[in-house]
Protein backbone atom coordinates (compact mmCIF):
# COMPACT_ATOMS: atom_id res chain seq x y z
CA UNK A 1 0.00 0.00 0.00
CA UNK A 2 3.00 2.10 0.75
CA UNK A 3 4.53 1.29 -2.73
CA UNK A 4 1.29 2.33 -3.99
CA UNK A 5 0.92 5.49 -2.19
CA UNK A 6 4.16 6.71 -2.87
CA UNK A 7 3.28 6.10 -7.03
CA UNK A 8 0.52 8.35 -7.00
CA UNK A 9 2.25 10.81 -5.08
CA UNK A 10 5.25 10.96 -7.98
CA UNK A 11 2.19 10.78 -10.20
CA UNK A 12 0.71 14.18 -9.52
CA UNK A 13 4.05 15.94 -8.85
CA UNK A 14 4.86 15.07 -12.93
CA UNK A 15 2.02 16.60 -13.77
CA UNK A 16 2.31 19.70 -12.20
CA UNK A 17 6.22 19.77 -12.78
CA UNK A 18 7.21 21.04 -16.61
CA UNK A 19 10.43 19.79 -17.45
CA UNK A 20 11.43 21.10 -20.96
CA UNK A 21 14.31 19.37 -22.66
CA UNK A 22 15.60 22.19 -25.67
CA UNK A 23 17.36 20.49 -28.65
CA UNK A 24 19.32 22.77 -31.22
CA UNK A 25 17.89 21.36 -34.51
CA UNK A 26 19.29 23.24 -36.99
CA UNK A 27 21.47 21.45 -40.47
CA UNK A 28 22.11 23.10 -43.61
CA UNK A 29 22.20 21.02 -46.99
CA UNK A 30 24.12 22.25 -50.10
CA UNK A 31 22.91 19.76 -52.85
CA UNK A 32 23.49 22.24 -55.62
CA UNK A 33 26.21 24.05 -56.62
CA UNK A 34 26.01 25.90 -59.97
CA UNK A 35 29.28 26.04 -62.29
CA UNK A 36 29.59 27.73 -65.39
CA UNK A 37 29.39 25.09 -68.54
CA UNK A 38 31.58 26.88 -71.28
CA UNK A 39 33.52 24.84 -73.35
CA UNK A 40 37.08 25.43 -73.01
CA UNK A 41 40.81 24.78 -75.02
CA UNK A 42 42.47 25.92 -71.57
CA UNK A 43 43.49 22.41 -69.30
CA UNK A 44 43.25 24.30 -66.26
CA UNK A 45 41.01 27.20 -65.42
CA UNK A 46 39.12 28.96 -61.73
CA UNK A 47 36.47 31.72 -62.29
CA UNK A 48 35.88 33.20 -58.98
CA UNK A 49 32.98 35.94 -57.67
CA UNK A 50 35.10 38.14 -54.79
CA UNK A 51 31.74 39.90 -54.26
CA UNK A 52 29.88 36.93 -52.86
CA UNK A 53 32.71 34.25 -52.64
CA UNK A 54 31.21 31.89 -54.83
CA UNK A 55 33.25 29.51 -57.37
CA UNK A 56 31.40 29.87 -60.77
CA UNK A 57 33.74 27.10 -62.37
CA UNK A 58 36.56 24.71 -61.19
CA UNK A 59 38.59 23.13 -63.81
CA UNK A 60 42.02 21.59 -62.70
CA UNK A 61 42.07 24.72 -60.45
CA UNK A 62 44.54 22.68 -58.21
CA UNK A 63 46.60 21.47 -60.32
CA UNK A 64 50.38 22.53 -60.54
CA UNK A 65 51.12 24.14 -63.89
CA UNK A 66 53.41 26.84 -65.65
CA UNK A 67 52.06 30.73 -65.23
CA UNK A 68 54.70 31.94 -67.85
CA UNK A 69 54.43 35.84 -67.41
CA UNK A 70 51.55 36.05 -65.27
CA UNK A 71 53.97 35.69 -62.82
CA UNK A 72 55.26 39.38 -63.39
CA UNK A 73 52.37 39.98 -61.74
CA UNK A 74 54.21 39.14 -58.32
CA UNK A 75 56.83 41.72 -59.15
CA UNK A 76 54.66 43.87 -60.32
CA UNK A 77 52.68 44.09 -56.59
CA UNK A 78 55.93 43.77 -55.27
CA UNK A 79 57.65 46.71 -57.11
CA UNK A 80 54.31 49.24 -56.77
CA UNK A 81 54.53 48.67 -53.07
CA UNK A 82 58.55 49.49 -52.81
CA UNK A 83 59.12 52.29 -55.18
CA UNK A 84 57.00 54.82 -53.45
CA UNK A 85 58.62 57.37 -56.11
CA UNK A 86 57.65 57.15 -60.12
CA UNK A 87 59.93 59.37 -61.20
CA UNK A 88 62.91 57.68 -59.94
CA UNK A 89 65.24 57.19 -62.57
CA UNK A 90 67.33 53.50 -63.18
CA UNK A 91 70.27 53.16 -65.24
CA UNK A 92 69.85 50.01 -67.36
CA UNK A 93 72.78 47.70 -66.54
CA UNK A 94 74.39 44.37 -68.23
CA UNK A 95 72.73 41.71 -66.09
CA UNK A 96 69.13 43.39 -66.24
CA UNK A 97 69.10 42.42 -69.96
CA UNK A 98 71.70 39.59 -70.62
CA UNK A 99 69.98 36.16 -71.71
CA UNK A 100 66.69 37.76 -72.75
CA UNK A 101 67.44 38.32 -76.82
CA UNK A 102 68.57 34.28 -76.41
CA UNK A 103 65.39 33.22 -74.85
CA UNK A 104 62.95 34.84 -76.44
CA UNK A 105 61.59 37.09 -73.99
CA UNK A 106 59.15 39.45 -74.42
CA UNK A 107 61.22 43.18 -74.29
CA UNK A 108 61.16 46.50 -74.27
CA UNK A 109 64.28 46.65 -76.27
CA UNK A 110 66.56 48.36 -73.55
CA UNK A 111 70.05 48.68 -74.21
CA UNK A 112 72.66 49.44 -71.78
CA UNK A 113 73.21 52.51 -70.33
CA UNK A 114 69.26 53.87 -71.31
CA UNK A 115 67.71 55.44 -68.61
CA UNK A 116 63.90 54.52 -67.46
CA UNK A 117 61.90 55.76 -64.92
CA UNK A 118 60.47 53.50 -62.57
CA UNK A 119 56.68 54.92 -64.24
CA UNK A 120 57.60 53.51 -67.58
CA UNK A 121 59.19 50.10 -65.95
CA UNK A 122 56.06 49.75 -63.89
CA UNK A 123 53.92 49.88 -67.32
CA UNK A 124 56.45 48.21 -69.38
CA UNK A 125 56.44 45.00 -67.16
CA UNK A 126 52.15 44.62 -67.21
CA UNK A 127 51.37 46.00 -70.34
CA UNK A 128 53.92 44.37 -73.24
CA UNK A 129 54.87 42.13 -70.26
CA UNK A 130 58.67 43.42 -71.10
CA UNK A 131 61.13 40.97 -69.49
CA UNK A 132 63.80 43.63 -69.19
CA UNK A 133 61.65 46.09 -67.20
CA UNK A 134 60.82 43.57 -64.79
CA UNK A 135 64.26 42.51 -63.77
CA UNK A 136 65.28 46.22 -64.27
CA UNK A 137 63.12 47.11 -61.33
CA UNK A 138 63.78 43.45 -59.48
CA UNK A 139 67.93 44.04 -59.84
CA UNK A 140 67.22 47.99 -58.56
CA UNK A 141 65.37 46.90 -55.55
CA UNK A 142 67.23 43.85 -54.41
CA UNK A 143 70.83 43.93 -55.89
CA UNK A 144 70.13 40.71 -57.95
CA UNK A 145 67.52 38.28 -60.12
CA UNK A 146 67.87 35.42 -57.48
CA UNK A 147 67.53 38.22 -54.43
CA UNK A 148 64.15 39.18 -56.21
CA UNK A 149 62.87 35.95 -57.01
CA UNK A 150 63.64 34.99 -52.75
CA UNK A 151 61.28 38.25 -52.06
CA UNK A 152 58.78 37.16 -54.92
CA UNK A 153 58.28 33.52 -53.35
CA UNK A 154 58.21 35.33 -49.68
CA UNK A 155 55.35 37.16 -50.82
CA UNK A 156 53.66 34.49 -52.35
CA UNK A 157 53.40 32.66 -49.06
CA UNK A 158 52.48 36.29 -47.36
CA UNK A 159 49.46 36.26 -49.37
CA UNK A 160 48.42 32.76 -49.14
CA UNK A 161 49.80 31.63 -52.49
CA UNK A 162 50.13 27.78 -51.13
CA UNK A 163 51.66 25.87 -53.71
CA UNK A 164 53.75 27.95 -55.93
CA UNK A 165 57.60 28.36 -56.34
CA UNK A 166 59.12 30.80 -58.70
CA UNK A 167 62.82 30.90 -60.43
CA UNK A 168 62.62 33.80 -62.62
CA UNK A 169 60.88 37.21 -62.22
CA UNK A 170 59.21 36.78 -65.80
CA UNK A 171 58.21 33.47 -65.84
CA UNK A 172 60.55 31.98 -68.32
CA UNK A 173 59.98 27.90 -68.23
CA UNK A 174 61.56 26.10 -65.29
CA UNK A 175 60.38 22.85 -64.08
CA UNK A 176 60.60 24.06 -60.64
CA UNK A 177 58.54 27.17 -61.68
CA UNK A 178 54.77 26.34 -60.89
CA UNK A 179 51.67 27.84 -59.39
CA UNK A 180 48.30 26.85 -60.02
CA UNK A 181 45.45 28.59 -61.54
CA UNK A 182 43.75 28.80 -57.81
CA UNK A 183 47.05 30.43 -56.53
CA UNK A 184 47.43 32.74 -59.40
CA UNK A 185 44.25 33.90 -58.05
CA UNK A 186 44.78 34.85 -54.82
CA UNK A 187 47.44 36.84 -56.32
CA UNK A 188 45.42 38.91 -58.49
CA UNK A 189 42.65 39.12 -55.91
CA UNK A 190 45.68 40.65 -54.22
CA UNK A 191 46.86 43.00 -56.11
CA UNK A 192 43.55 44.50 -56.95
CA UNK A 193 43.64 46.15 -53.92
CA UNK A 194 46.19 48.22 -54.78
CA UNK A 195 44.25 51.11 -56.99
CA UNK A 196 47.98 51.40 -59.06
CA UNK A 197 47.52 48.08 -60.28
CA UNK A 198 44.07 48.58 -61.73
CA UNK A 199 45.33 52.10 -63.13
CA UNK A 200 47.94 50.11 -65.13
CA UNK A 201 46.13 47.25 -66.16
CA UNK A 202 43.24 49.33 -67.07
CA UNK A 203 45.29 51.28 -70.01
CA UNK A 204 45.07 50.51 -73.43
CA UNK A 205 48.57 51.83 -74.53
CA UNK A 206 51.24 54.05 -72.55
CA UNK A 207 54.13 56.26 -74.39
CA UNK A 208 57.59 55.48 -72.55
CA UNK A 209 60.31 57.72 -72.74
CA UNK A 210 63.20 57.81 -75.60
CA UNK A 211 66.11 55.23 -75.54
CA UNK A 212 68.65 54.03 -77.60
CA UNK A 213 66.74 52.05 -80.03
CA UNK A 214 63.36 54.44 -79.58
CA UNK A 215 64.84 57.99 -79.62
CA UNK A 216 61.32 59.33 -80.02
CA UNK A 217 59.79 57.46 -77.80
CA UNK A 218 57.84 53.90 -78.02
CA UNK A 219 54.24 53.06 -77.35
CA UNK A 220 53.56 50.06 -76.03
CA UNK A 221 49.97 48.54 -76.26
CA UNK A 222 48.40 46.71 -73.29
CA UNK A 223 48.45 43.00 -74.67
CA UNK A 224 45.43 42.09 -72.65
CA UNK A 225 42.93 44.37 -74.48
CA UNK A 226 44.91 44.24 -77.78
CA UNK A 227 44.32 39.97 -78.10
CA UNK A 228 40.52 40.93 -77.97
CA UNK A 229 40.60 42.96 -79.89
CA UNK A 230 42.96 41.61 -82.73
CA UNK A 231 40.49 38.39 -82.74
CA UNK A 232 36.96 40.41 -82.18
CA UNK A 233 36.64 38.46 -78.92
CA UNK A 234 33.88 40.28 -77.03
CA UNK A 235 35.29 40.88 -73.55
CA UNK A 236 32.07 42.33 -71.29
CA UNK A 237 32.95 43.96 -67.68
CA UNK A 238 36.66 43.14 -68.63
CA UNK A 239 39.08 45.43 -66.17
CA UNK A 240 42.30 44.16 -67.31
CA UNK A 241 44.46 41.48 -66.12
CA UNK A 242 48.12 39.73 -67.75
CA UNK A 243 49.11 37.46 -70.46
CA UNK A 244 51.19 34.55 -70.39
CA UNK A 245 52.92 32.49 -72.86
CA UNK A 246 55.87 29.85 -72.86
CA UNK A 247 55.84 26.30 -75.31
CA UNK A 248 55.94 24.36 -72.01
CA UNK A 249 53.10 26.89 -70.57
CA UNK A 250 51.23 27.54 -73.53
CA UNK A 251 48.61 29.99 -73.57
CA UNK A 252 47.79 31.70 -70.26
CA UNK A 253 45.30 34.54 -69.02
CA UNK A 254 44.78 35.89 -65.48
CA UNK A 255 41.79 38.62 -65.62
CA UNK A 256 39.78 40.48 -63.69
CA UNK A 257 35.85 42.04 -64.37
CA UNK A 258 32.84 43.50 -63.22
CA UNK A 259 29.74 41.97 -64.47
CA UNK A 260 26.15 42.26 -62.53
CA UNK A 261 27.78 44.03 -59.75
CA UNK A 262 29.95 40.53 -59.49
CA UNK A 263 33.61 41.16 -58.95
CA UNK A 264 35.13 38.62 -60.87
CA UNK A 265 38.68 37.00 -61.25
CA UNK A 266 39.39 34.62 -64.29
CA UNK A 267 42.22 32.53 -64.79
CA UNK A 268 43.19 30.09 -67.48
CA UNK A 269 46.43 28.11 -68.23
CA UNK A 270 47.59 26.05 -70.86
CA UNK A 271 45.01 26.72 -73.60
CA UNK A 272 46.29 25.19 -77.46
CA UNK A 273 44.51 26.91 -80.04
CA UNK A 274 48.12 28.71 -82.06
CA UNK A 275 46.84 31.73 -84.32
CA UNK A 276 43.40 31.97 -82.54
CA UNK A 277 44.95 32.88 -79.34
CA UNK A 278 42.91 30.41 -77.21
CA UNK A 279 43.38 31.88 -73.84
CA UNK A 280 41.27 35.18 -74.83
CA UNK A 281 38.73 32.99 -76.76
CA UNK A 282 38.46 31.11 -73.17
CA UNK A 283 37.85 34.44 -71.45
CA UNK A 284 35.51 35.75 -74.28
CA UNK A 285 33.55 32.64 -73.62
CA UNK A 286 33.45 33.05 -69.83
CA UNK A 287 32.61 36.67 -69.38
CA UNK A 288 30.01 36.44 -72.24
CA UNK A 289 28.06 33.54 -70.34
CA UNK A 290 28.56 35.92 -67.10
CA UNK A 291 26.35 38.54 -68.35
CA UNK A 292 23.07 36.24 -68.59
CA UNK A 293 24.46 35.35 -64.36
CA UNK A 294 22.94 37.52 -61.49
CA UNK A 295 23.37 37.42 -57.12
CA UNK A 296 19.73 36.55 -56.72
CA UNK A 297 17.86 36.99 -52.85
CA UNK A 298 15.99 33.64 -53.27
CA UNK A 299 14.39 33.76 -49.69
CA UNK A 300 14.51 37.08 -47.21
CA UNK A 301 14.72 36.34 -43.59
CA UNK A 302 11.87 36.64 -41.74
CA UNK A 303 9.65 35.71 -44.51
CA UNK A 304 6.89 34.88 -43.94
CA UNK A 305 6.78 30.76 -44.44
CA UNK A 306 3.64 29.36 -42.97
CA UNK A 307 0.79 29.60 -40.46
CA UNK A 308 -0.23 26.70 -38.03
CA UNK A 309 -3.19 27.11 -36.75
CA UNK A 310 -3.29 25.74 -33.31
CA UNK A 311 -6.46 23.69 -31.43
CA UNK A 312 -7.26 25.32 -28.27
CA UNK A 313 -9.83 23.38 -25.74
CA UNK A 314 -12.44 26.23 -26.61
CA UNK A 315 -10.69 28.58 -29.37
CA UNK A 316 -8.38 28.57 -32.05
CA UNK A 317 -5.08 30.52 -32.70
CA UNK A 318 -2.68 31.18 -35.20
CA UNK A 319 1.43 30.43 -34.77
CA UNK A 320 3.50 32.25 -37.53
CA UNK A 321 6.57 30.74 -38.72
CA UNK A 322 9.26 33.39 -40.57
CA UNK A 323 12.42 32.55 -42.35
CA UNK A 324 15.45 32.60 -39.64
CA UNK A 325 17.78 33.30 -42.65
CA UNK A 326 18.42 35.29 -45.73
CA UNK A 327 19.45 32.60 -48.75
CA UNK A 328 21.06 34.23 -51.79
CA UNK A 329 22.96 32.64 -54.96
CA UNK A 330 24.69 33.70 -58.25
CA UNK A 331 22.47 31.77 -60.55
CA UNK A 332 21.59 32.01 -64.40
CA UNK A 333 18.89 33.83 -65.20
CA UNK A 334 17.52 30.63 -66.89
CA UNK A 335 17.22 29.17 -63.48
CA UNK A 336 13.83 29.02 -61.90
CA UNK A 337 14.10 28.63 -57.80
CA UNK A 338 11.10 27.80 -55.28
CA UNK A 339 10.60 27.97 -52.08
CA UNK A 340 8.74 24.76 -50.37
CA UNK A 341 7.87 24.76 -46.03
CA UNK A 342 7.42 21.10 -44.62
CA UNK A 343 5.62 22.09 -41.27
CA UNK A 344 2.04 20.96 -40.39
CA UNK A 345 -1.08 22.54 -40.92
CA UNK A 346 -2.76 22.25 -37.59
CA UNK A 347 -1.83 21.10 -34.13
CA UNK A 348 -3.06 20.56 -30.35
CA UNK A 349 -1.86 22.99 -27.51
CA UNK A 350 -0.69 20.95 -24.81
CA UNK A 351 -0.71 22.04 -20.82
CA UNK A 352 3.02 23.07 -22.05
CA UNK A 353 5.11 24.81 -24.93
CA UNK A 354 6.29 22.94 -27.24
CA UNK A 355 8.19 23.01 -30.12
CA UNK A 356 7.28 21.44 -33.79
CA UNK A 357 10.70 20.88 -36.53
CA UNK A 358 9.90 21.66 -39.73
CA UNK A 359 11.57 21.58 -43.10
CA UNK A 360 12.37 24.39 -45.81
CA UNK A 361 13.82 23.54 -49.45
CA UNK A 362 14.37 26.18 -52.06
CA UNK A 363 15.15 23.98 -55.03
CA UNK A 364 15.19 24.51 -58.91
CA UNK A 365 14.48 21.83 -61.49
CA UNK A 366 18.20 21.02 -60.97
CA UNK A 367 17.43 19.97 -57.50
CA UNK A 368 17.79 21.46 -53.85
CA UNK A 369 19.74 24.72 -53.54
CA UNK A 370 19.34 24.50 -49.78
CA UNK A 371 17.62 22.95 -47.00
CA UNK A 372 17.23 23.83 -43.36
CA UNK A 373 15.46 22.94 -40.54
CA UNK A 374 14.04 25.52 -38.09
CA UNK A 375 11.41 25.18 -35.19
CA UNK A 376 8.23 27.05 -33.88
CA UNK A 377 6.64 26.86 -30.77
CA UNK A 378 3.41 25.90 -30.08
CA UNK A 379 1.59 27.29 -27.29
CA UNK A 380 0.39 26.24 -24.23
CA UNK A 381 -2.87 25.73 -23.78
CA UNK A 382 -4.57 29.54 -23.14
CA UNK A 383 -7.83 28.60 -21.33
CA UNK A 384 -8.21 27.41 -17.28
CA UNK A 385 -10.96 25.31 -17.85
CA UNK A 386 -8.85 23.68 -20.72
CA UNK A 387 -6.07 23.29 -19.11
CA UNK A 388 -7.81 21.58 -16.48
CA UNK A 389 -9.37 19.05 -18.43
CA UNK A 390 -5.94 18.24 -20.17
CA UNK A 391 -4.45 18.26 -16.70
CA UNK A 392 -7.37 15.40 -15.78
CA UNK A 393 -6.82 13.62 -19.18
CA UNK A 394 -3.19 13.62 -18.79
CA UNK A 395 -3.61 12.04 -14.76
CA UNK A 396 -6.25 9.22 -16.45
CA UNK A 397 -3.85 8.17 -19.19
CA UNK A 398 -1.10 7.93 -16.96
CA UNK A 399 -2.83 5.90 -14.25
CA UNK A 400 -4.20 3.48 -17.08
CA UNK A 401 -0.22 2.94 -17.93
CA UNK A 402 0.61 2.27 -13.99
CA UNK A 403 -1.62 -0.37 -13.76
CA UNK A 404 -1.06 -1.17 -17.02
CA UNK A 405 2.60 -1.58 -15.69
CA UNK A 406 1.79 -3.51 -12.64
CA UNK A 407 -0.81 -5.58 -14.26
Amino acid sequence: MKQFNRKIRQLFISIITVLTVSVSCFSVVFALDYQLEVELKADYAYVYDITHDTILLDKNSQARMYPASMTKMLAEIIALESYPDWDQKIEITWPMIAGLWEADASRIGYTTGDVATVRDLLYGVMLPSAADSVHALGITLDGSISAFVDHMNRKAKEIGMTDSHFVTPSGLHDENHYSTCRDIATLLQYCIQNEDFIDIIKTPSYTIAPAYYYPFGLRINNSVWSGFERHSYPAPGLVGGKTGYTDDALYCLAVYAEINNMELIIVTAHSLGGSTNPAHRDVSAILSALTGWHYRDLIHQDNLLKKITVHHRFSDEDVVVLCEKDVARVLPDSVSTTVTVDFPDEVESELEEYEVTGTITVSSDDGIIEQWQQKVTVPRENNFWGRIIKHLRRLYHRIQEWFDQIA
